[in-house]
């Protein structure tokens, strides 16, 4: 079984070896001696990793700048709505993020570096981090003349253009069986530790398909964000208000069926209702929008049906 992960993306602009990188514990060591008090850092990139970054650096008392070159944080990986709700939490703890940004070159000035952006604007800090997403490991794979697309290509039962070898994680993309077989690669720990699961299984002669629903988290300061399925694919957003002013966001296809939920709140509280939801993207279910907007209504009942 392979499964080599994947590396950094690399900022291609001049003075790109001047930013630092999070993929491993060596970065994550480096990183960690940096983050001083009044020390500036400036984050290229507005993904969860880098937010959660930038939470840690204002807790240590940094100063923290973070670029985006999209037009708001976290992609399409969460609903516009979540992705507000995070921005405000870090702007309203410090973190000053600035979105649309055209990145031009990175120099060294002093003891710091100089991010120059489009239209004659700059920013300088101490130290720059950049997280603008990851290349799968596949050099490997191609060395052993497997098929490759966006990774080393699987089918959903890990197996790769070779019968004998296997691979999983953040190496490889798949056809998910719930999402009308779509490949795709998927870089969360859940995914990884299922692909390996299920590829042992078949390696042992147990036929065992992948078709989880994908599941992330990520604290962001005292907020808990957690994500079932994905949002990205989801042609109607359906709101449900709890009393407690937590709003979760559901998905639906164009044919009804859930295929994502996104909620953010403090601590692990919207948790109950992301795994229900989890539950309920596995059943294939077409749900009625009103039910799914109606907090009264307990989505227990929902699997009943």
């Amino acid at each position: 079984m392979i499964a080599t992960g994947a590396s950094a993306r690399k900022l291609t602009c001049p003075g790109s070896e001047h930013a630092l990188v999070l993929r491993n514990l060596e970065d994550f060591l480096v990183l960690r001696s940096l983050l001083i008090p009044k020390k500036h850092l400036i984050l290229i990139g507005a993904g969860f990793i880098e937010l959660e970054l930038a939470a840690e650096a204002r807790m240590a008392g940094c100063r923290v700048t973070v670029l985006e070159a999209a037009s708001r944080v976290l992609g399409r990986a969460v609903p516009a709505e979540v992705a507000g709700v995070i921005a405000n939490e870090h702007q309203q703890q410090g973190v000053e993020i600035i979105c649309n940004v055209q990145l031009e070159h990175i120099h060294l000035l002093g003891d710091g570096y100089v991010v120059q952006l489009a239209e004659d604007k700059s920013i300088q800090g101490d130290f720059v981090v950049a997280g603008i997403g990851a290349i799968p490991e596949i050099a490997l794979a191609e060395a052993a003349g497997l098929q490759t697309e966006n990774g080393i290509s699987v089918d959903s039962f890990m197996q790769t253009s070779d019968p004998n070898i296997y691979a999983a994680g953040d190496c490889c993309s798949f056809p998910h069986p719930l999402y009308g077989r779509q490949r795709m690669r998927l870089e969360m720990w859940r995914c990884a530790r299922e692909q390996a699961e299920c590829a042992v299984q078949n390696m042992i002669d147990t036929p065992q398909e992948l078709s989880t629903v994908p599941w992330f988290w990520s604290d962001q300061f005292e907020l808990g964000l957690q994500v079932a399925g994905l949002p990205q694919l989801a042609k109607q957003i359906i709101s449900r208000v709890r009393a407690d002013g937590v709003t979760i966001y559901f998905g639906l296809s164009d044919g009804g069926q859930l295929v994502s939920a996104a909620g953010v709140g403090v601590g692990n509280s919207v948790a109950k209702d992301i795994r229900l939801a989890e539950i309920l993207i596995a059943s294939r279910k077409q749900l009625n929008p009103g039910d799914l907007a109606n907090p009264n209504l307990n989505l227990k009942k929902l699997l009943k049906n």
